[in-house]
């Protein structure tokens, strides 16, 4: 996971450098966000295990980077749900969440024949 959120903050860099014309709103901004940086920071997020640690730095991290695009310090001391709003995202646990229940979706809808079903059909009866 460590490696995945260095992957999606140099991503992160290297887009802000375009985006950072001061004659361009933040939309630009929260869409190329949303579009290439979020899902390098998600990639393969569905099969992880998530310890609160984990959760917790990637939530600093994606919040850090919304922030930065709105352009508010972290002394302003605007809360997180405002910031939210302002980027029209939400927090990167329901992201998680969301993409897992996704995923759980998809195999589940596989033919019965196909081994990635018959393995989570297998782990969901044993656990």
């Amino acid at each position: 996971m460590d490696v995945r959120t260095v992957r999606a903050l140099a991503a992160f860099r290297q887009l802000q450098d375009i985006c950072a014309s001061p004659k361009l709103s933040n939309k630009p901004d929260i869409n190329v966000y949303g579009k290439f940086v979020l899902p390098i920071s998600l990639y393969g997020s569905e099969t992880w295990t998530w310890t609160e640690v984990q959760m917790g730095r990637l939530q600093v991290t994606h919040f850090n980077r919304l922030r930065r695009m709105v352009g508010v310090k972290l002394t302003d001391r605007h809360r997180l749900e405002t910031i939210r709003e302002q980027c029209g995202t939400s927090s990167m646990h329901l992201m998680v969440h969301r993409r897992t229940l996704q995923w759980m979706g998809q195999i589940l809808r596989m033919e019965e024949d196909r081994l990635p079903r018959q393995l989570f059909l297998l782990i969901s009866k044993v656990c």
